[in-house]
């Protein structure tokens, strides 16, 4: 019995002890009753504060979200902004844009080239009529490619077309679709328009110019010399330039206009012998 009584005290302290130790374990429930005890903060307050948690989550992430978006707009804009400059430059690579068409090469060398954008019959000759005020060097030949101001180059038909010309068939179906409109600078300028004949079809073409010879000096006018009008009595006669057989318009004996067919392939249309004999050298010396 002695005994029992003397374990007794020890078991009961050991309880206590236990107990002691489960109080030192903080709660938020231990917190709180500590808090409102000391009188730091009333139910109200932590209440308060309490609520204010959720909302400052809720403002972090609606910032979050928002920088989120401006990142990625950014991105976005330089990707497609980076994808435009490559497509321009891909694209361009130094070369002129497809849809400019450039001028035809001439049939003979030439020192000087002038493009006539013209609408009509009317507008051409105007603007041919303007090249006689300017100034070229001596010597040169001027290359006059004509193109509509849809930025078309003219070939042969496309020009005698323009022009309204009375050219017979015999003509314009075997001529090639090369042309050179130029002017000559000796003396004066002497306006120069030469054809291509197909091959093989040099009969068929002469015969057409000879049925042409009527109508010519109406048809390319320009082609007169300078302040000449076309006769009433339109008559081409037979002459012979360096060796080469000509067809000549005079008027008060003087010639205004003239054509040749050289080496059966050119047509050679011009003002006068000078200027037809300056062009036969440079096409056995070129072509």
């Amino acid at each position: 019995m002695a005994n029992q009584n003397t374990n007794q005290p020890e078991e009961q302290q050991k309880k206590t002890e236990e107990k002691t130790d489960l109080h030192a374990l903080r709660t938020f429930k231990s917190d709180l009753s500590e808090t409102l005890k000391e009188g730091k903060m009333s139910i109200a307050d932590i209440y308060l504060k309490q609520k204010e948690i959720p909302q400052n989550g809720r403002k972090t992430e609606s910032q979050y979200l928002k920088r989120a978006a401006l990142f990625s707009f950014i991105a976005l804009a330089m990707t497609a902004a980076g994808v435009f400059i490559f497509f321009l430059i891909a694209g361009n690579n130094g070369e002129e844009p497809q849809n400019v068409q450039e001028a035809p090469p001439a049939i003979l060398i030439n020192e000087q080239e002038i493009i006539l954008e013209v609408s009509d019959k009317t507008d051409f000759g105007n603007k041919f009529s303007l090249l006689f005020e300017k100034s070229y060097n001596a010597g040169n030949l001027i290359y006059l490619p004509v193109k509509t101001t849809g930025g078309i180059y003219l070939t042969s038909k496309d020009f005698l077309n323009l022009l309204e010309s009375n050219a017979p068939g015999l003509t314009t179906s075997f001529i090639t679709e090369k042309i050179q409109l130029s002017l000559l600078n000796l003396q004066r300028l002497h306006p120069i328009l030469i054809l291509e004949i197909q091959k093989g079809q040099y009969d068929s073409a002469f015969a057409g110019l000879l049925r042409w010879e009527k109508q010519l000096p109406q048809d390319l006018n320009f082609i007169l010399s300078k302040g000449e009008t076309p006769p009433r009595a339109v008559f081409f006669e037979d002459k012979l330039i360096k060796n080469q057989s000509v067809r000549a318009l005079k008027k008060e004996g003087e010639t205004i206009m003239l054509y040749s067919v050289f080496n059966k392939k050119y047509i050679i249309i011009t003002d006068d012998e000078i200027a037809f004999e300056e062009i036969i050298k440079r096409i056995q010396y070129y072509l």
